[in-house]
Protein backbone atom coordinates (compact mmCIF):
# COMPACT_ATOMS: atom_id res chain seq x y z
CA UNK A 1 0.00 0.00 0.00
CA UNK A 2 1.74 3.57 -1.46
CA UNK A 3 1.43 6.15 0.68
CA UNK A 4 -1.72 7.72 -0.79
CA UNK A 5 -3.75 4.83 0.49
CA UNK A 6 -2.84 5.17 3.81
CA UNK A 7 -3.82 8.95 3.86
CA UNK A 8 -7.06 8.25 2.35
CA UNK A 9 -7.43 4.81 4.89
CA UNK A 10 -6.70 7.13 7.79
CA UNK A 11 -8.85 10.32 6.50
CA UNK A 12 -11.80 7.63 6.65
CA UNK A 13 -10.75 6.01 9.90
CA UNK A 14 -11.09 10.05 11.32
CA UNK A 15 -14.18 10.75 9.62
CA UNK A 16 -15.90 7.84 11.00
CA UNK A 17 -14.67 8.49 14.58
CA UNK A 18 -16.26 12.14 14.48
CA UNK A 19 -19.64 10.65 13.51
CA UNK A 20 -19.54 8.05 16.16
CA UNK A 21 -18.35 10.52 18.73
CA UNK A 22 -21.17 12.75 17.40
CA UNK A 23 -23.58 9.97 17.84
CA UNK A 24 -22.71 8.79 21.38
CA UNK A 25 -22.61 12.15 22.74
CA UNK A 26 -25.87 13.41 22.01
CA UNK A 27 -28.80 13.15 24.62
CA UNK A 28 -30.85 10.62 24.51
CA UNK A 29 -34.57 11.79 23.73
CA UNK A 30 -37.73 10.99 26.45
CA UNK A 31 -41.31 10.71 25.40
CA UNK A 32 -44.38 10.86 27.44
CA UNK A 33 -47.43 10.36 26.84
CA UNK A 34 -50.15 12.57 25.45
CA UNK A 35 -53.91 12.80 26.10
CA UNK A 36 -56.73 14.93 27.63
CA UNK A 37 -56.89 15.21 31.59
CA UNK A 38 -59.00 12.63 33.69
CA UNK A 39 -60.35 13.36 37.26
CA UNK A 40 -61.93 11.15 39.76
CA UNK A 41 -63.51 11.43 43.28
CA UNK A 42 -63.27 8.82 45.54
CA UNK A 43 -64.83 8.72 49.33
CA UNK A 44 -66.80 6.06 51.39
CA UNK A 45 -70.50 6.85 50.81
CA UNK A 46 -71.49 6.59 54.62
CA UNK A 47 -69.85 9.31 56.95
CA UNK A 48 -70.97 10.07 60.55
CA UNK A 49 -71.67 13.74 62.52
CA UNK A 50 -68.86 15.09 64.01
CA UNK A 51 -66.35 12.73 62.66
CA UNK A 52 -63.79 13.82 60.18
CA UNK A 53 -64.50 12.06 56.52
CA UNK A 54 -61.91 11.56 54.28
CA UNK A 55 -62.25 12.00 50.10
CA UNK A 56 -59.44 11.89 47.39
CA UNK A 57 -59.64 13.97 44.32
CA UNK A 58 -56.95 12.23 41.17
CA UNK A 59 -55.95 14.19 38.22
CA UNK A 60 -53.53 13.34 35.32
CA UNK A 61 -52.59 14.95 32.33
CA UNK A 62 -53.54 18.17 34.11
CA UNK A 63 -49.96 20.09 34.59
CA UNK A 64 -50.56 23.55 36.16
CA UNK A 65 -54.03 23.33 35.90
CA UNK A 66 -56.72 24.20 38.89
CA UNK A 67 -58.94 22.20 39.98
CA UNK A 68 -62.37 23.15 41.88
CA UNK A 69 -63.71 21.19 44.83
CA UNK A 70 -67.26 22.20 45.78
CA UNK A 71 -69.17 21.10 48.71
CA UNK A 72 -72.44 23.66 48.47
CA UNK A 73 -70.96 25.91 51.52
CA UNK A 74 -67.69 26.79 49.82
CA UNK A 75 -65.30 25.85 47.07
CA UNK A 76 -61.93 24.77 47.43
CA UNK A 77 -58.91 25.55 44.46
CA UNK A 78 -56.42 23.19 43.99
CA UNK A 79 -53.39 23.45 41.79
CA UNK A 80 -51.83 20.80 40.38
CA UNK A 81 -47.83 21.31 39.86
CA UNK A 82 -46.87 18.08 38.34
CA UNK A 83 -48.81 15.56 35.32
CA UNK A 84 -50.92 13.47 38.21
CA UNK A 85 -51.79 14.97 41.30
CA UNK A 86 -53.65 13.18 44.41
CA UNK A 87 -55.06 15.36 46.91
CA UNK A 88 -56.52 13.86 50.13
CA UNK A 89 -59.42 16.34 51.49
CA UNK A 90 -60.96 15.93 54.99
CA UNK A 91 -64.43 16.75 55.99
CA UNK A 92 -66.54 17.27 59.24
CA UNK A 93 -70.43 17.41 58.86
CA UNK A 94 -72.37 18.85 61.59
CA UNK A 95 -75.76 17.25 60.71
CA UNK A 96 -77.68 14.17 59.31
CA UNK A 97 -78.23 14.16 55.15
CA UNK A 98 -77.40 13.57 51.83
CA UNK A 99 -74.50 16.38 50.59
CA UNK A 100 -73.13 16.10 47.29
CA UNK A 101 -69.24 16.98 46.58
CA UNK A 102 -68.23 17.98 43.23
CA UNK A 103 -64.64 18.40 41.63
CA UNK A 104 -64.71 19.91 38.33
CA UNK A 105 -61.85 21.18 36.22
CA UNK A 106 -62.71 22.86 32.55
CA UNK A 107 -65.44 20.69 31.57
CA UNK A 108 -65.29 17.39 33.68
CA UNK A 109 -67.07 16.87 36.41
CA UNK A 110 -67.16 14.39 38.94
CA UNK A 111 -69.50 14.23 42.56
CA UNK A 112 -69.97 11.72 45.11
CA UNK A 113 -73.08 12.08 47.45
CA UNK A 114 -72.02 10.59 50.96
CA UNK A 115 -75.28 9.97 53.34
CA UNK A 116 -74.36 11.42 56.54
CA UNK A 117 -75.54 9.97 59.85
CA UNK A 118 -75.24 10.42 63.88
CA UNK A 119 -72.80 8.13 65.29
CA UNK A 120 -74.24 4.94 67.00
CA UNK A 121 -71.29 4.66 69.18
CA UNK A 122 -71.73 3.76 73.04
CA UNK A 123 -69.26 4.18 75.94
CA UNK A 124 -66.84 1.63 77.47
CA UNK A 125 -69.78 0.71 79.74
CA UNK A 126 -72.83 0.81 77.21
CA UNK A 127 -74.12 4.16 77.83
CA UNK A 128 -75.44 5.21 73.95
CA UNK A 129 -73.52 8.13 72.40
CA UNK A 130 -75.46 11.42 74.09
CA UNK A 131 -76.70 10.41 76.99
CA UNK A 132 -75.97 10.14 81.01
CA UNK A 133 -74.84 7.35 82.64
CA UNK A 134 -73.68 6.82 86.45
CA UNK A 135 -73.93 10.52 87.39
CA UNK A 136 -72.35 12.78 86.45
CA UNK A 137 -70.99 11.07 83.39
CA UNK A 138 -72.17 11.50 80.12
CA UNK A 139 -71.67 9.61 76.73
CA UNK A 140 -69.88 12.04 74.31
CA UNK A 141 -67.69 11.15 71.59
CA UNK A 142 -67.44 7.34 72.45
CA UNK A 143 -65.51 8.54 76.13
CA UNK A 144 -67.69 8.84 79.49
CA UNK A 145 -66.72 12.78 80.33
CA UNK A 146 -68.32 14.59 83.19
CA UNK A 147 -71.15 16.94 82.82
CA UNK A 148 -73.33 17.46 86.15
CA UNK A 149 -75.25 20.12 84.57
CA UNK A 150 -77.03 17.56 82.18
CA UNK A 151 -76.65 14.48 84.36
CA UNK A 152 -76.39 15.05 87.98
CA UNK A 153 -74.42 14.13 90.89
CA UNK A 154 -74.27 11.45 92.85
CA UNK A 155 -76.53 11.23 96.23
CA UNK A 156 -74.96 13.87 99.23
CA UNK A 157 -73.43 15.75 96.26
CA UNK A 158 -74.64 19.15 94.44
CA UNK A 159 -73.59 20.79 90.74
CA UNK A 160 -72.04 23.73 91.42
CA UNK A 161 -70.07 25.58 88.53
CA UNK A 162 -70.11 22.28 86.47
CA UNK A 163 -68.89 20.16 88.86
CA UNK A 164 -69.73 17.69 91.64
CA UNK A 165 -68.74 18.55 94.99
CA UNK A 166 -69.77 18.08 98.72
CA UNK A 167 -69.82 22.02 99.22
CA UNK A 168 -70.76 23.39 103.13
CA UNK A 169 -74.13 24.42 101.33
CA UNK A 170 -76.72 25.71 103.90
CA UNK A 171 -80.58 26.07 103.58
CA UNK A 172 -83.19 27.28 105.65
CA UNK A 173 -87.07 26.40 105.07
CA UNK A 174 -90.19 28.31 106.64
CA UNK A 175 -93.33 28.24 105.67
CA UNK A 176 -95.75 30.95 104.29
CA UNK A 177 -99.14 31.44 105.57
CA UNK A 178 -100.97 28.06 104.88
CA UNK A 179 -104.74 28.66 103.72
CA UNK A 180 -107.96 26.95 105.34
CA UNK A 181 -107.37 23.20 104.25
CA UNK A 182 -110.52 21.19 103.02
CA UNK A 183 -110.45 17.36 102.38
CA UNK A 184 -111.51 17.62 98.89
CA UNK A 185 -108.78 20.53 97.62
CA UNK A 186 -105.18 19.78 96.59
CA UNK A 187 -103.87 23.06 98.70
CA UNK A 188 -100.44 24.72 97.00
CA UNK A 189 -98.43 24.61 100.69
CA UNK A 190 -95.95 27.99 100.17
CA UNK A 191 -92.82 26.91 101.13
CA UNK A 192 -89.57 28.72 101.08
CA UNK A 193 -86.25 27.86 100.52
CA UNK A 194 -83.73 29.97 101.27
CA UNK A 195 -79.70 29.96 100.44
CA UNK A 196 -77.34 30.16 103.92
CA UNK A 197 -74.50 29.69 102.89
CA UNK A 198 -71.62 31.50 100.93
CA UNK A 199 -71.76 30.09 97.61
CA UNK A 200 -74.06 29.95 94.55
CA UNK A 201 -76.24 26.82 94.40
CA UNK A 202 -77.01 24.82 90.92
CA UNK A 203 -78.86 21.47 91.13
CA UNK A 204 -82.00 19.28 91.43
CA UNK A 205 -83.40 19.12 94.62
CA UNK A 206 -86.38 17.62 96.31
CA UNK A 207 -88.93 19.00 98.55
CA UNK A 208 -90.94 16.06 101.01
CA UNK A 209 -94.10 17.17 103.12
CA UNK A 210 -95.33 14.59 105.77
CA UNK A 211 -97.89 14.97 107.70
CA UNK A 212 -99.26 13.61 110.92
CA UNK A 213 -102.48 12.82 112.82
CA UNK A 214 -102.64 14.47 116.77
CA UNK A 215 -100.65 11.49 118.00
CA UNK A 216 -97.96 11.90 115.41
CA UNK A 217 -98.59 8.97 113.45
CA UNK A 218 -97.83 9.29 109.96
CA UNK A 219 -100.66 9.47 107.06
CA UNK A 220 -98.91 10.19 104.24
CA UNK A 221 -96.37 12.14 102.11
CA UNK A 222 -95.96 13.78 99.02
CA UNK A 223 -92.50 15.45 97.07
CA UNK A 224 -91.58 17.79 93.72
CA UNK A 225 -88.44 18.68 92.47
CA UNK A 226 -87.09 21.68 92.29
CA UNK A 227 -83.98 22.51 89.11
CA UNK A 228 -82.05 25.36 91.65
CA UNK A 229 -79.86 27.73 88.97
CA UNK A 230 -77.31 29.82 89.94
CA UNK A 231 -79.18 30.47 93.31
CA UNK A 232 -77.15 32.85 95.43
CA UNK A 233 -76.19 33.40 98.64
CA UNK A 234 -78.88 34.65 100.84
CA UNK A 235 -81.13 34.27 98.34
CA UNK A 236 -85.02 32.83 98.76
CA UNK A 237 -86.99 31.06 96.25
CA UNK A 238 -91.13 30.37 97.04
CA UNK A 239 -91.60 26.49 95.92
CA UNK A 240 -95.06 25.30 96.40
CA UNK A 241 -96.10 21.71 97.01
CA UNK A 242 -99.87 20.69 96.47
CA UNK A 243 -101.29 18.42 99.19
CA UNK A 244 -104.58 16.47 99.15
CA UNK A 245 -104.80 16.20 103.62
CA UNK A 246 -107.14 13.79 104.69
CA UNK A 247 -109.68 14.63 107.68
CA UNK A 248 -107.39 13.58 110.39
CA UNK A 249 -104.05 15.55 109.58
CA UNK A 250 -102.84 17.99 112.41
CA UNK A 251 -99.61 18.19 111.90
CA UNK A 252 -97.33 18.89 108.69
CA UNK A 253 -93.41 18.53 108.66
CA UNK A 254 -90.96 20.07 105.59
CA UNK A 255 -87.87 18.45 104.03
CA UNK A 256 -84.98 19.33 101.53
CA UNK A 257 -82.85 16.50 99.94
CA UNK A 258 -80.81 16.34 96.76
CA UNK A 259 -81.83 14.73 94.48
CA UNK A 260 -81.02 10.78 94.30
CA UNK A 261 -81.25 10.50 98.11
CA UNK A 262 -82.90 8.46 100.18
CA UNK A 263 -84.59 10.28 102.24
CA UNK A 264 -82.04 9.60 105.43
CA UNK A 265 -80.72 12.09 108.06
CA UNK A 266 -77.21 11.81 105.95
CA UNK A 267 -78.06 13.59 102.75
CA UNK A 268 -80.73 15.98 104.75
CA UNK A 269 -80.17 19.43 103.57
CA UNK A 270 -83.07 21.66 105.63
CA UNK A 271 -85.65 20.46 107.85
CA UNK A 272 -88.49 22.75 109.31
CA UNK A 273 -87.67 23.84 112.72
CA UNK A 274 -90.79 22.08 114.29
CA UNK A 275 -94.12 20.35 113.34
CA UNK A 276 -96.55 23.18 111.99
CA UNK A 277 -99.80 22.29 113.06
CA UNK A 278 -103.03 22.32 110.58
CA UNK A 279 -106.52 22.62 110.79
CA UNK A 280 -108.32 20.04 107.99
CA UNK A 281 -112.18 20.55 108.01
CA UNK A 282 -114.99 19.01 105.40
CA UNK A 283 -115.94 21.06 102.81
CA UNK A 284 -119.59 22.16 103.07
CA UNK A 285 -118.86 25.51 101.27
CA UNK A 286 -120.71 25.74 98.04
CA UNK A 287 -118.58 27.48 95.63
CA UNK A 288 -119.74 30.45 93.74
CA UNK A 289 -121.86 30.09 90.85
CA UNK A 290 -121.35 30.23 87.29
CA UNK A 291 -122.26 33.23 85.29
CA UNK A 292 -123.12 35.03 82.02
CA UNK A 293 -124.68 32.28 80.24
CA UNK A 294 -125.36 32.39 76.42
CA UNK A 295 -126.00 30.25 73.42
CA UNK A 296 -125.08 29.88 69.68
CA UNK A 297 -127.40 28.01 66.82
CA UNK A 298 -125.77 26.56 63.67
CA UNK A 299 -127.30 23.62 61.66
CA UNK A 300 -129.48 21.72 64.12
CA UNK A 301 -126.70 22.18 67.28
CA UNK A 302 -127.34 24.61 70.18
CA UNK A 303 -124.72 25.18 72.25
CA UNK A 304 -124.61 26.76 75.32
CA UNK A 305 -121.64 28.95 77.09
CA UNK A 306 -120.74 30.39 80.34
CA UNK A 307 -118.10 32.16 82.71
CA UNK A 308 -116.56 30.13 84.90
CA UNK A 309 -117.17 30.28 88.50
CA UNK A 310 -114.61 32.06 90.98
CA UNK A 311 -113.99 29.10 93.10
CA UNK A 312 -111.09 26.98 92.86
CA UNK A 313 -112.64 23.60 93.92
CA UNK A 314 -114.93 23.34 91.05
CA UNK A 315 -114.79 19.67 89.29
CA UNK A 316 -118.00 19.50 86.99
CA UNK A 317 -120.77 21.89 85.46
CA UNK A 318 -124.42 20.40 85.53
CA UNK A 319 -126.70 21.53 83.05
CA UNK A 320 -130.59 21.67 83.71
CA UNK A 321 -133.45 22.36 81.35
CA UNK A 322 -137.56 23.06 81.47
CA UNK A 323 -140.06 24.02 79.32
CA UNK A 324 -142.59 26.54 79.52
CA UNK A 325 -145.28 23.93 78.38
CA UNK A 326 -144.11 21.04 81.00
CA UNK A 327 -143.18 23.22 83.87
CA UNK A 328 -144.23 26.98 83.36
CA UNK A 329 -139.56 27.23 84.10
CA UNK A 330 -139.96 26.54 87.72
CA UNK A 331 -138.96 22.35 87.95
CA UNK A 332 -136.19 22.19 86.21
CA UNK A 333 -134.65 18.93 84.67
CA UNK A 334 -130.88 17.82 84.86
CA UNK A 335 -129.65 16.58 81.47
CA UNK A 336 -125.77 16.34 81.93
CA UNK A 337 -122.72 17.67 83.09
CA UNK A 338 -118.96 18.69 81.64
CA UNK A 339 -115.63 20.01 83.40
CA UNK A 340 -115.47 22.73 80.42
CA UNK A 341 -117.54 25.74 79.99
CA UNK A 342 -119.66 25.00 77.13
CA UNK A 343 -122.34 22.23 76.26
CA UNK A 344 -123.78 21.37 73.38
CA UNK A 345 -127.24 19.68 72.45
CA UNK A 346 -129.43 19.03 69.56
CA UNK A 347 -131.60 22.24 68.94
CA UNK A 348 -134.75 22.98 70.86
CA UNK A 349 -138.63 23.53 68.88
CA UNK A 350 -139.87 25.12 71.61
CA UNK A 351 -139.35 27.82 74.37
CA UNK A 352 -137.23 26.29 76.61
CA UNK A 353 -135.10 27.48 79.81
CA UNK A 354 -131.41 26.49 80.98
CA UNK A 355 -129.52 27.25 83.72
CA UNK A 356 -125.66 25.52 84.93
CA UNK A 357 -125.06 24.50 88.80
CA UNK A 358 -121.22 24.49 89.53
CA UNK A 359 -120.36 21.84 91.83
CA UNK A 360 -116.74 21.39 93.54
CA UNK A 361 -114.96 17.71 94.47
CA UNK A 362 -117.52 18.02 98.08
CA UNK A 363 -120.50 17.52 96.11
CA UNK A 364 -121.37 21.28 96.60
CA UNK A 365 -123.82 22.62 94.91
CA UNK A 366 -123.31 26.55 93.87
CA UNK A 367 -126.69 28.34 92.84
CA UNK A 368 -127.70 28.49 89.61
CA UNK A 369 -127.10 31.10 87.32
CA UNK A 370 -130.11 33.20 86.19
CA UNK A 371 -131.86 30.95 83.63
CA UNK A 372 -131.29 31.38 79.92
CA UNK A 373 -134.59 31.03 77.26
CA UNK A 374 -133.76 29.92 74.37
CA UNK A 375 -136.96 30.84 71.58
CA UNK A 376 -137.76 27.83 68.78
CA UNK A 377 -135.94 28.95 65.41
Amino acid sequence: MNAAEWGTLLLALLVSGGVLYFILTQPIPTYTESGPPTLTIEGLPTAYVGETHLVHVRVTQHEGGDIFVETGEETIRLVCPTSSCEFPLSFTFDQEGTPTIRARTGFLVREIAITVKVSGAVCLDGTPEGECGTPPLRCQDARLLPNCDVCGCQGGEVCSQGSCATLPFDFSLTLGEIPSLYTTVAHPIPTRVTNEGPFPVNGLFILRAEWFDASLHPLGTQSNQFLLTDMMAGETHTLPIPILFPLEAAYLNIQWFPAGSTYDASTLLAELATLEKITVTEDHSPPAPASGLQYEREADLLTLKWTASPSGDVIEYRVHRQTLATGGFTSYTYIGSTPELIYSIPDVHEETAFLIIARDGAGNDSTPTEPLVVLAP
